[in-house]
């Protein structure tokens, strides 16, 4: 019995760090696979996936060559289930990741469902377009920025990523691909894929509109003292309209910068580096000046703020040094070292006790945003240098799965650590996410749900128009071949 105990406990303790070297050399070799040229058609790549579902089916499980940009709290241990599971159970839509077409005169791009953030930018700005809204992470798809919700600084101007789909390929429930618009007979699927999260299926194709970009853009930084002053002045800027770009970091109620972004087609005199620097930055200059594709991937080199300031460590301020720009972002820092960073944490989480992270998007209607960011600064309280960021948004559309009004101003609030300290318990855990997600509500405000919610199912339904998914659901997947919304994001800490 003894014998075969300490036999158990050395083949795990050899193959555990086995496993998650093979998880990070499969990333890797996602990571090039993904930068390889199509070798056939769409419609070559569409038959292959459905004859995959024709023969093991279709589920809740997806593989593509990006990483998931939902972020769930919990215990991160490595199942062997995650390594050893078939690829048979999961659904191929990696393949599906190309632009197929980017249409100047008609001010649109069509592209594959996986296509990532970065391809779209480096297929988009070389021609002098982007899309209007640009979601900040390489990895992000647009099947996954529509199913769920994509944000970004021209929010004040475009709303949400959603707002400029023109078209859809959905592949639902029992195995049919369905071309959705907003005006023919699948315009309820049209309405209802945004906030769905895979739920009502998977879009295998769509249309999106582009708008005129300039190679650099030039950040005017101020600083402000008085969140009520930088709320007010953020406000006029969101009237205006002027600015191509707009949001502001919070460090707390006496410390926050708004940056007012807007394209140069000139060359500027110099150039700012947050590769190889950081983007702290935009807290030390008052000018910045970047290539725009820098910009609109501004938070990647250290991951939102989750690196230590320059100076601060060593192994980081070496990277930053020696690391080509192209390696500078979560998509390589995963394949490098997050599987095997995220275990360890978590065998320290089990002698020190949890951490609680806080990565999150809210939204409340800008009247309301001072108080709302008063009453969460007063609570809650983020690690020294680490901050809060304001994006305006004015959605153009109204999602049946998240029900915002058209043309009202909203302030989203988003902060994204992985620890804001150990987690004491209040309220069950998560005490944090917790207060703020019921402050949204009492301002009238709406969450994001690519990260752990709580809720009961009646509050789920009144909040996100429950009543109407649960007919879409009912019409698109009625044999429940997919988990519902409220499974699928809500109480799922663990």
């Amino acid at each position: 019995m003894r014998c075969g105990l300490c036999c158990a406990v050395f083949v795990g303790a050899v193959s555990y760090p086995l496993a998650l070297l093979a998880m990070s050399y499969r990333d890797f070799l996602a990571i090039y696979e993904a930068r390889a040229p199509p070798t056939n058609s769409h419609a070559q790549r569409v038959q292959r996936l459905l004859a995959h579902v024709n023969q093991h089916g279709i589920g809740n499980m997806v593989q593509k060559k990006t990483n998931s940009n939902r972020f769930q709290y919990g215990n991160v241990l490595l199942s062997v289930a995650d390594l050893i599971r078939s690829r048979h159970k999961m659904l191929p839509l990696g393949d599906l990741r190309h632009v197929l077409e980017v249409d100047v005169s008609a001010k649109t791009v069509t592209v594959e469902g996986a296509c990532s953030m970065l391809s779209l930018a480096d297929a988009l700005l070389p021609k002098g377009f982007m899309l209007p809204i640009h979601p900040e992470m390489v990895e992000i798809t647009v099947g996954g920025a529509i199913a769920g919700i994509g944000i970004e600084a021209a929010g004040h101007k475009h709303g949400f990523f959603h707002d400029h789909v023109l078209a859809m390929d959905v592949l639902c429930a029992d195995g049919e691909v369905r071309t959705a618009t907003a005006t023919n007979q699948y315009f309820d699927l049209f309405q209802g894929l945004p906030n769905s999260y895979g739920t009502l299926g998977y879009v295998l194709k769509a249309t999106l509109r582009i708008v005129p970009a300039a190679p650099y853009v030039h950040m005017r930084n101020r600083v402000y003292k008085s969140l009520r002053d930088l709320h007010a002045d953020m406000g006029v800027l969101v009237e205006a309209r002027t600015s191509d770009f707009l949001e502001a970091l919070v460090f707390n109620d006496t410390y926050a910068v708004l940056s007012e972004t807007s394209f140069m087609h000139d060359h500027p005199k110099y150039v700012d580096d947050i590769y190889h620097s950081e983007y702290r930055l935009v807290v030390q200059k008052s000018d910045v000046y970047l290539p725009t594709k820098d910009y609109l991937f501004r938070f990647e080199p250290d991951l939102f703020f989750n690196w230590f300031p320059i100076g601060r460590n060593a192994f980081q301020d070496f990277v930053r040094w020696a690391a080509d720009p192209s390696l500078r972002n979560s998509q390589v820092y995963r394949a490098l070292g997050f599987r095997i960073e995220s275990k360890i944490d978590a065998v320290k989480q089990m002698i020190y006790g949890p951490d609680e992270p806080l990565i999150q998007d809210w939204e409340v209607p800008w009247p309301q945003g001072y108080d709302f960011l008063r009453e969460v600064l007063a609570t809650v309280m983020l690690p020294p240098g680490k901050p809060w960021l304001i994006l305006p948004i004015r959605p153009q559309t109204r999602p049946t799965n998240y029900p915002v009004e058209v043309g009202t101003a909203y302030l989203n609030l988003g902060v994204y650590l992985k620890s804001v300290g150990v987690d004491d318990g209040r309220s069950g855990g998560f005490f944090n996410t917790k207060f703020i997600d019921a402050l949204t509500i009492k301002y009238k405000g709406i969450k994001m749900l690519y990260s752990t919610s709580f809720a009961t199912r009646a509050e789920y339904t009144a909040r996100y128009n429950g009543t109407a998914y649960a007919e879409l659901k009912a019409k698109y997947d009625s044999g429940g071949k997919f988990k519902t919304l409220f499974e699928k994001c809500f109480n799922n800490a663990f």
